[in-house]
């Protein structure tokens, strides 16, 4: 059987989550780390400055030495980063300086996700989430 491990890494308004995970015919969920996220209060007037890049970059890399010898990560980012009008050349460093390319998600996507996991979480069939 072939294990698989792979990092998720959650880029959002307030935290960046990463999370360690084991595939084997299933996905467990082995270990995380969380660090604040500083994307909405280092962005003005849509522009995330060299101070909130340069956290992001460091971030990420932290995330990579923390889960070392994992070699997969993925990096996905949400509201926040969505509304970054710089986020292209963002990417770009990030993707230089860490070997990490960040998917910026749809609200569409990411509203999604949200419902499938307070469904998994809650086990509820129906309700209303906030």
């Amino acid at each position: 059987m072939i294990v698989e491990k792979f990092v998720l890494i959650d880029i959002g308004s307030n935290t960046i989550r990463s999370v360690l995970y084991e595939a084997d015919g299933t996905l467990s969920k082995m270990e995380n780390i969380v660090f604040p996220s500083y994307i909405l209060s280092d962005t003005t007037d849509g522009i995330l400055s060299e101070r909130g890049i340069l956290t992001l970059i460091d971030d990420i890399k932290k995330v990579k030495e923390y889960f070392t010898p994992c070699k997969s990560f993925y990096a996905f980012a949400t509201s926040a980063m969505r509304d970054v009008k710089n986020f292209a050349d963002v990417f770009e460093r990030i993707k230089k300086e860490t070997e990490v390319e960040i998917d910026l998600i749809s609200g569409d996507v990411e509203a999604e996700c949200d419902y499938l996991a307070i469904k998994n979480v809650s086990g509820e069939k129906t309700g209303i989430a906030v």
